[in-house]
């Protein structure tokens, strides 16, 4: 089970809970966007001065480099917050694990309590039942 994060987007009241998983996936894609977006920009870069559509075609390939490289930022801070949220989930799965060891081990000895006290011995001689750690019959005071 992942660790979630509730972004509030899409307006007021609307939220999106995002996990590990999806976040490094948004990371993953936002960097293949970026690639992408640099790919554009190096073929869109127009290197003849002459050409009517020079200055359009740098100004194009200028704004794909910065949309690369805001695309890029944006992915490489969505694949670190995954990895810290696994590690977070990772931190909570091992507390919770040390939680319900500890539980087990409570339950365990109260079961071992309660069989404990319910443990009697019969007196030998009067037949009657008496606590485990008791020495004398409690109807006849014989030793047990």
């Amino acid at each position: 089970m992942d660790l979630t994060v509730t972004i509030p987007l899409g307006g007021p009241g609307r939220r999106s809970e995002w996990n590990s998983t999806s976040v490094l996936v948004y990371g993953i894609m936002s960097i293949g966007g970026a690639i992408f977006a640099f790919a554009v920009s190096a073929t869109s870069r127009n290197t003849d001065p002459n050409d009517f559509f020079y200055d359009i075609d740098n100004e194009t390939s200028t704004i794909f480099a910065v949309v690369g490289m805001i695309s890029l930022m944006i992915g490489v801070v969505f694949v670190v917050l995954s990895f810290r949220l696994k590690e977070g989930e990772a931190r909570r799965l091992e507390s919770q694990a040390r939680a319900e060891e500890t539980e087990r081990e409570k339950n365990i000895q109260d079961i071992a309590n309660a069989i404990r006290s319910n443990i009697k011995i019969r007196c030998r001689y009067c037949g009657t039942l008496n606590e485990e750690d008791a020495s004398k019959c409690s109807s006849c005071g014989a030793a047990l």
